[in-house]
């Protein structure tokens, strides 16, 4: 049985005002020539402020830069089952560089979001997933699983079906993952 679900897991960090790296990955830069060679993986790892959406379809990986920034700092490989965007590592906060990328693909296992980056995505249908945010990232999906497990960060439920409710209310797991019945409540539940 699959379970609806809507996720957001933002979590909190600190900057030093001096200026810091930005950035870890080190491998390909993105291009539109490698498109057809960012398959074959079920998870996606963001890092380094990346905002990444994803769907379901056919495997597909496309990015853009709101403001036709160069794509030469923007990394996306693929290493053994996972999707791994970023950028390399440079010194300073890293200009006004910002960095969207698309992802498609069949089926999903795993989201792992890190040092600024967000993933969202809406209506996935997913069977078991896993989670983990942490450094200032945040993860927003909704849609259906069969099983959740989620590291890091805080997690609420927002308007699970009533008799998903219930039985989370009447198992006592209201006490460790909040319920809530709108956006706004949630939110402010998860930043509090």
């Amino acid at each position: 049985m699959h379970r609806a679900f809507l996720l957001l897991l933002p979590t909190l960090a600190a900057f030093s005002a001096s200026g810091c790296i930005v950035g870890n990955a080190n491998g390909q830069p993105y291009s539109e020539g490698l498109r057809s060679s960012y398959t074959g993986f079920d998870q996606v790892d963001s890092s380094a402020g990346v905002e990444v959406v994803v769907i379901q379809g056919k495997f597909d990986v496309s990015a853009m830069s709101p403001n036709n920034s160069d794509m030469k700092n923007l990394i996306v490989e693929v290493r053994g089952n996972t999707l791994h965007v970023g950028r390399k590592q440079t010194m300073g906060w890293g200009g006004d560089t910002r960095y969207r990328v698309n992802v498609s693909a069949p089926a999903y296992t795993g989201f792992e979001a890190s040092s600024g980056s967000s993933i969202t995505g809406s209506n996935l249908q997913l069977a078991d997933v896993e989670i983990d945010v942490s450094s200032g990232a945040s993860i927003e999906l909704s849609g259906a699983c069969k099983t959740l497990r989620a590291k890091n960060g805080g997690m609420v439920l927002l308007s699970p079906q009533s008799n998903v409710e219930q039985v989370l209310r009447s198992s006592g797991i209201d006490t460790i993952i909040a319920i809530t019945t709108t956006r706004q409540e949630a939110e402010a539940t998860v930043l509090a």
